[in-house]
């Protein structure tokens, strides 16, 4: 009879803990909100409080059963950017209890650049483009080996230089919001930073080529009229 009742009154005093963070994603260096709405018998209690516990994505500690703010209808717990400095998963542990019965449950978030939950379509998505910027690249260097016009040449192959700069580019904003090697970010980082001095020479470079042959060309048919009208 015993073992019945103490079964019957964990059943009447059940807890239940419902995420209000879709997702749990949060981005990196800000300030974010997490919050839990916590129910007793599906109702809200006004008995009810509420500890959390974190851990860093490295298993180290975070933060120490502190105290959650009750918001009558959830529990929250505001993360500062010193618990969000990291990329990575952290898990926690939040913990309620009503003076009866207590209760641990156990989650984790994702902190990223973004703040943008990593999902397959959107990985799909940045590496379609990653295969058209290096598509088009082929394409350029292609088209150099099918013309003879120097502009058009040297057009083709710092378009073509632009383009692999730009599908590596993107590769980079997608590892951005995955959990990856840090040597490999700071490997694929200098490439951003090529890019943004390369996206100037690139274009910059492009005018020049098509001013000057735009230049020499009215030389040229200058030239052409004077000799078609002296017969030099």
């Amino acid at each position: 009879m015993a073992v019945k009742a103490k079964v019957i009154i964990l059943l009447l005093f059940s807890l239940f803990f419902i995420n209000f963070a879709s997702g749990l994603t949060f981005p990196q260096n800000q300030n974010s909100t997490l919050c839990h709405a916590v129910r007793q018998d599906g109702a809200i209690s006004s008995s009810m409080n509420c500890n959390i516990t974190i851990l860093n994505p490295d298993g180290s500690s975070l933060v120490n059963f502190l105290a959650m703010t009750n918001l009558n209808d959830r529990f929250c717990f505001n993360l500062t950017q010193t618990h969000t400095s990291q990329k990575g998963i952290y898990n926690y542990d939040v913990t309620c209890n009503n003076g009866t019965l207590s209760q641990t449950e156990t989650f984790s978030y994702n902190v990223n650049l973004g703040g943008i939950e990593p999902s397959p379509e959107r990985t799909d998505t940045l590496t379609r483009t990653i295969y058209i910027f290096f598509a088009l690249g082929i394409l350029s260097f292609a088209g150099f080996f099918f013309t003879r016009k120097l502009p058009v040449r040297m057009t083709l192959i710092l378009l073509m230089i632009w383009f692999i700069l730009m599908g590596l580019n993107t590769a980079y904003i997608s590892m951005q919001d995955e959990i990856v090697n840090t040597n490999i970010e700071s490997f694929f980082s200098f490439f951003l930073t090529l890019s943004f001095y390369m996206n100037y020479f690139v274009f910059m470079f492009i005018i020049i080529i098509w001013m000057t042959t735009f230049i020499i060309t009215i030389l040229e048919g200058k030239k052409k009229k004077l000799e078609d009208s002296y017969g030099f």
